[in-house]
């Protein structure tokens, strides 16, 4: 059991790697603040801020913006918003899938808990695809933006790279839930075989 718990925390460590590369580099850096905002991070730049009403301000003086733009702003703001909420949902999804991969270890002749075990393997796999897949389209409606916004242009630090680097991310996540998973049910076989060989008479 011991070495599932060790590849169940490696596995947490990676679930933080698709959303971190996402949304930062070495330079750059999109964060949500308390009040909703999503704050734009730039070397050299003064810093951005884009409301939940779709308003951008930089430095702390409003940009105008055409109906068209505040919209899409708005809409990259909810955007951005849900991607956090997903990687924290995920996350917690990662701790329950932990409990459970332990658990099918402790109960390797339940069938309830193994079949629990592999439905919570499958969902966390589809929600770690469409993690990425939001990425994704952040980038795309970031990249509409900037288009017609100058102001916005030099905020515009999503690239498709961080999407390939959140589809990398997600597979070594993946990967390790499956490793974990994997190790978890030969670990509760081996320990099921091994009291009903001592209860043989």
């Amino acid at each position: 059991m011991g070495i599932t718990r060790r590849r169940v925390s490696i596995l947490l460590v990676a679930l933080a790697l698709p959303l971190l590369a996402a949304c930062s580099d070495t330079t750059s850096s999109l964060d949500l603040a308390l009040d909703g905002d999503v704050v734009i991070h730039v070397p050299f730049k003064p810093v951005a801020r884009v409301t939940p009403a779709g308003d951008l301000a930089i430095d702390g003086t409003s940009v105008a913006l055409t109906p068209a733009q505040r919209s899409a702003l708005a809409q990259y703001d909810r955007q951005f918003t849900a991607i956090q909420q997903a990687g924290h949902a995920i996350g917690r999804a990662g701790q329950h899938l932990s409990a459970g991969i332990d658990q099918e270890a402790a109960h390797a002749g339940s069938a309830a808990v193994i079949g629990a075990a592999h439905r919570d393997v499958a969902g966390f796999s589809t929600s770690l695809a469409g993690l990425c897949s939001q990425v994704a389209a952040l980038v795309a409606l970031q990249d509409s933006i900037a288009a017609t916004l100058p102001a916005f242009r030099p905020y515009a630090v999503l690239t498709q790279d961080k999407v390939r680097a959140c589809r990398a991310g997600t597979a070594v996540a993946g990967d390790a839930v499956r490793m974990a998973a994997g190790m978890a049910r030969q670990a509760g076989r081996m320990a099921h075989a091994a009291s009903t060989a001592g209860k043989a008479p």
